[in-house]
């Protein structure tokens, strides 16, 4: 039976709604998002499987999820070779072996379903820590991503969609969570927070630096995107406002409606007295800062930043941790 030949080529950039174009980066053979967000995959054929076995695979996991199966399947199908992932939940028992014997850092990140005004989605806390964390791995070249959690402190726990839990909750979650990264093989585990609030910071240091000293082979590190940032002289961290909607605008641009900040953002408060009522949230809300202003190229540089700190940080964690 004859097989249909492959539409791919080397050396080309496909773009699925608009062909393609021709690329002069010859290392950069592997596949890529664009830095504007486009929902479009996008990738470059390598020029050889031999060329291609000397690449690490990073940037597979960038890929839009809306197109990413079809075409990861049709270059597997075309080369014959298995991408790369750094998600922990795509893995095959090899590659999760392998990646935790070449590397073995673990990372966890964590949010809040939670009111995000009317312009984001409720889950942007863990969508923004998976994405960040996913990048990270990429730059590292090794790691492991776990799903994004929700399980955290408050929170505006009377705003629409809010789910906020206790202490003791939390607590019980990581540090069970730590215990169980550890028995896998994990010598340093790094927690980000991309909820923020004393609360939710707080009791994850916590936790991480009571499990620390139960557990001095493992290093654990738990601490919001933001810290030791700063983005145009200023900490890039608000709730909903400019730098949360450029982060999200330049992870996940498809979730942000901008459009609806033209409507007055009133109505939110709807769950009287409800449980972790910490906060004690006003009815009106009022943005710290201009976040019709947001834009992905901002979101891009605070993304960068936070991804060299932390690739940075855990090699020489890493490092530290092997010392014999």
């Amino acid at each position: 039976m004859s097989r249909e030949p492959s539409p791919w080529r080397p050396g080309r950039v496909y773009f699925p709604r608009c062909g393609y174009r021709q690329t002069t980066n010859r290392k950069a053979n592997l596949l890529f998002s664009p830095k504007s967000g486009d929902a479009g995959t996008v990738f470059c054929v390598p020029a050889s499987t031999q060329q291609f076995s000397r690449l690490t695979g990073t940037g597979f996991s960038v890929i839009r999820k809306n197109t990413r199966k079809r075409s990861l399947s049709l270059f597997e199908e075309r080369f014959g070779i298995r991408m790369r992932t750094y998600r922990y939940e795509e893995m095959t028992p090899k590659e999760f072996e392998r990646a935790v014997k070449e590397m073995p850092i673990f990372l966890v990140p964590t949010g809040l379903l939670e009111w995000h005004g009317n312009h984001l989605p409720l889950g942007l806390d863990g969508l923004k820590a998976h994405g960040i964390c996913c990048r990270i791995a990429e730059r590292l070249e090794g790691g492991i991503v776990l799903p994004a959690n929700y399980l955290g402190r408050p929170g505006f726990s009377s705003y629409l969609g809010t789910l906020t839990y206790s202490e003791s909750l939390v607590n019980g979650y990581f540090y069970e969570l730590f215990h169980q990264l550890k028995k896998i093989g994990a010598r340093v585990i790094f927690v980000l927070t991309g909820h923020y609030g004393p609360l939710q910071v707080e009791c994850l240091e916590r936790v991480a630096a009571c499990f620390e000293r139960e557990n001095p082979s493992v290093r654990v590190i738990a601490q919001p995107e933001y810290q030791d940032i700063v983005c145009h002289e200023t900490i890039p961290a608000d709730h909903a406002g400019l730098w949360e909607t450029s982060i999200i605008r330049h992870l996940v641009p498809e979730l942000v409606h901008m459009e609806e900040l033209e409507r007055p953002v009133i109505g939110q408060k709807v769950y009287d007295a409800p449980p972790n009522d910490y906060y004690h949230e006003d009815e009106m809300w009022q943005f710290v800062n201009d976040v019709r202003s947001a834009t992905a190229e901002l979101g891009a540089e605070v993304v960068e930043a936070v991804t060299d700190r932390a690739v940075n940080m855990l090699k020489m964690e890493l490092k530290k941790q092997l010392l014999p």
